[in-house]
């Protein structure tokens, strides 16, 4: 699953605790001074490219295409897209 980095460590499992980390801490982690709507605007944004981004990786790690992932991995890179152009500002409940 990955190549390993120097330390010994996978880089796609560092990347779920990161998301982890950002799923319980949410836009707790928005920088000091920073504005939290233009946070949070970027960070959904890289969700949806995360999510874009798994039908290739899975077909580089597993070695072949699979048309299920493929047609698939689309759909939540939309939905991010469309939560992101219509929440984004609006307080949490």
């Amino acid at each position: 699953m990955g190549e390993a980095t120097e330390d010994g460590t996978n880089p796609v499992r560092r990347a779920v605790g990161e998301l982890l980390h950002v799923a319980e801490h949410g836009r707790d982690l928005c920088p000091p001074g920073r504005d939290s709507q233009e946070w949070a605007n970027g960070v959904l944004y890289d969700f949806a490219r995360v999510a874009e981004l798994l039908d290739g990786a899975v077909e580089r790690v597993s070695g072949r295409r699979n048309e299920t992932v493929a047609d698939n991995a689309h759909s939540p890179a939309t939905v991010i897209s469309a939560h992101r152009n219509l929440e984004v500002g609006r307080s949490a409940s």
